[in-house]
């Protein structure tokens, strides 16, 4: 009788002790990744930053911060006809902002390729011969990812040639052309 009330006993302490986990959405937040929150003080110093420099934007629809060895604003802009407008302002450590990017949103955009554009970029090779060197780079996210590679070779014009990856990393050649 005395195991049984020590064991009862210590599943009793054990599962009093347990911490129950709660997911939110704050949880699910991947570490160092822009995140959603209230424009508060800063945002707004970086927002009248984007002003004095930046005219005729439209409205604030979206905001997200990322903590670096800083901070990143992220400000989504919206202007009725036109297509959303993504600028981001670096905060240093010191509170000194810059423009660090902006772009529309779901355009193409230059950018350096990663592991994931070398990967693109070996596929076309095995499918294309003799393109010569890749010139430009440039990445759409769309549902998955749109690679565009251009190639130039001494004495013909230049080639473009878009690759889909989808969300699993499967890859296809969507489109290949001359380009003007």
């Amino acid at each position: 009788m005395k195991k049984i009330l020590l064991v009862a006993g210590v599943l009793t302490v054990l599962a009093a002790c347990s911490k129950t986990n709660v997911e939110t959405k704050e949880s699910r937040q991947l570490a160092g990744a822009p995140y959603e929150t209230e424009m508060d003080s800063r945002a707004e110093k970086a927002l009248e930053f984007i002003r004095s420099q930046e005219k005729d934007l439209g409205e604030v629809t979206n905001y997200k911060r990322q903590i670096v060895a800083g901070v990143n604003h992220y400000f989504e802009f919206t202007k009725e006809g036109e297509s959303p407008v993504e600028i981001v302002v670096y905060e240093d450590l010191d509170g000194n902002l810059k423009i660090t990017s902006k772009q529309l949103l779901g355009a193409p955009y230059e950018t350096e390729m990663d592991s994931r554009a070398k990967k693109a970029l070996e596929f076309v090779r095995t499918q294309e011969k003799d393109l010569g060197e890749v010139t430009n780079y440039k990445r759409q996210i769309v549902a998955g990812v749109n690679h565009y590679f251009e190639f130039t070779k001494e004495g013909k014009p230049p080639i473009e040639i878009v690759v889909y990856e989808d969300l699993d990393g499967n890859l296809k050649i969507t489109s290949k052309g001359v380009l003007e």
